[in-house]
């Protein structure tokens, strides 16, 4: 009976627990790369410790980070019904590149620019 308790407090725990701390809070802005030129910058993205997050100058955005920092996902603050997924492809703590569109729409979409990765600087 004790083994049964031990293990439902493991699983409790294990599934309580709060995804990990991804270090995503701070300015980031956005890096357009072109070959063989320097880093030029772009808007900027602001994400608080609070989960708030503002946009190319747009307020009102909530963030989280799931799947053990896997994946970044957005929202406007009250309406949690619409919300965008990326892939993290890369944090290491000053760039942060996020997979905008993925899926069977890329191939059609890449072309014209819409899809592909954003790259972002820490300030």
């Amino acid at each position: 009976m004790k083994y049964l308790l031990f293990l439902f407090v493991l699983i409790f725990i294990s599934c309580s627990k709060q995804d990990a701390d991804c270090d995503l809070t701070g300015t980031w802005r956005q890096v357009i790369s072109i070959p063989d030129q320097p880093e030029i910058f772009s808007g900027s993205m602001e994400l608080e410790s609070n989960g708030s997050m503002t946009m190319w100058g747009f307020t009102g955005f909530q963030y989280r980070t799931k799947e053990n920092c896997g994946l970044f996902e957005y929202w406007q603050k009250g309406d949690k019904s619409i919300s965008m997924e990326m892939k993290i492809l890369r944090n290491d703590g000053l760039y942060l590149e996020l997979e905008v569109l993925t899926g069977a729409l890329n191939p059609l979409l890449n072309p014209i620019g819409i899809s592909g990765n954003w790259l972002f600087k820490k300030e």
